[in-house]
């Protein structure tokens, strides 16, 4: 399959801009284009990955098991199936709710747009929006990774609503001096919207970990006095010497903010350990600071041993040692060494 360039990308998410413009603000472009390239990005692949899984195994029912896809589409929450309903829509928000049931991880991830709000969207525009994505193959076999990605960074800068998103080390969260100064400033003017806090070794030429903030000129007034705090520190490819984001494991971090942002601090749900809106009072409680250790943190889970478990285990090292030594001594001797 012929690979799409990133200029014929971008043209046609643009094209896609148009033909929302009027009904939807600016502002809200991504709102609507963003769930459905991730969506036809899913289906995509996860139709790649079935065919290739088919012509190993030759069995197509099995082919739709979990070891064969990284994303589950389930019956009737694919692609091909939003087309043929009446309304298109209300068949959106179904194949998009389906999906995040099927995915655990994927929860919230296609946000809240108001698909079924016919005041804002027509019966036939959805159709439309759908048939011009429907034009081209968003799989791995015409879309690399890296261009999916510059895809993504593409829309956010032509759609980006007076915001910027800045990558920096942990320490600016929390470290003093002229630091503490800045972030003070920062969050009593109500400019930093969110921190998204991402796994150690992605950069290269660095191990430590970094971080994501999102500043904003303008909020919406329910978002005021609240900072959106994500721990992505657990998505990411583990490598030998680099650890790598692949484009699903970005996508899942950005629909994560997105989704947040989208509900806001009232209706947001907090996810334990990994996303949570936190009231400024209490950010001035603890002197501005933002370790996002101190605010979302994985719940520990304790360990338990029984007697026989640690016997067990002390056993088989015992033996493994016993192992290594006589081994050890077979080598020396055979080196000419006296035991």
């Amino acid at each position: 399959m012929t690979l799409i360039t990133l200029k014929d990308l971008e043209a046609h998410l643009w094209h896609a801009a148009h033909i929302i413009t009027g009904p939807i603000d600016t502002s809200d472009y991504k709102t609507y284009i963003f769930p459905i390239l991730f969506f036809k990005r899913i289906c995509d692949v996860y139709d790649e990955e079935f065919t290739e899984a088919l012509a190993q195994i030759g069995n197509a029912e099995l082919t739709k098991g979990d070891m064969f896809h990284r994303i589950q589409i389930p019956e009737q929450c694919h692609w091909q199936h939003v087309f043929s309903p009446k309304d298109i829509g209300q068949a959106l928000k179904e194949a998009f709710r389906g999906i995040e049931l099927a995915n655990e991880h994927l929860h919230g991830i296609f946000g809240d747009a108001g698909w079924t709000n016919k005041e804002r969207l027509s019966d036939e525009l959805p159709g439309t929006l759908l048939n011009h994505f429907n034009k081209v193959n968003l799989g791995v076999s015409s879309v690399r990774d890296d261009d999916m990605g510059r895809t993504y960074e593409y829309l956010i800068k032509r759609f980006a609503d007076k915001a910027n998103d800045v990558v920096l080390p942990h320490g600016v969260l929390f470290r003093g001096g002229a630091k503490g100064k800045i972030r003070t400033q920062l969050l009593e003017e109500n400019r930093i919207e969110a921190i998204i806090g991402l796994a150690p070794n992605l950069l290269y030429g660095t191990g430590i970990p970094a971080c994501i903030l999102v500043l904003r000129k303008q909020r919406p007034g329910d978002h005021q006095d609240h900072v959106l705090i994500i721990n992505a520190e657990e998505i990411y490819t583990k490598g030998r010497a680099q650890n790598t984001l692949s484009v699903t494991q970005a996508d899942q971090i950005y629909h994560l903010y997105q989704s947040r942002q989208q509900q806001g601090p009232d209706k947001a749900e907090e996810i334990e350990g990994v996303a949570l809106w936190v009231n400024l009072t209490e950010i001035k409680e603890n002197d501005f600071n933002l370790n996002i250790a101190r605010y979302v943190q994985k719940p520990l889970v304790e360990e338990t041993t029984t007697v026989e478990q640690a016997l067990l285990d002390f056993k088989q090292k015992l033996a493994a040692l016993e192992q290594a030594e006589q081994e050890l001594e077979e080598l020396l001797i055979k080196e000419g060494f006296e035991i």
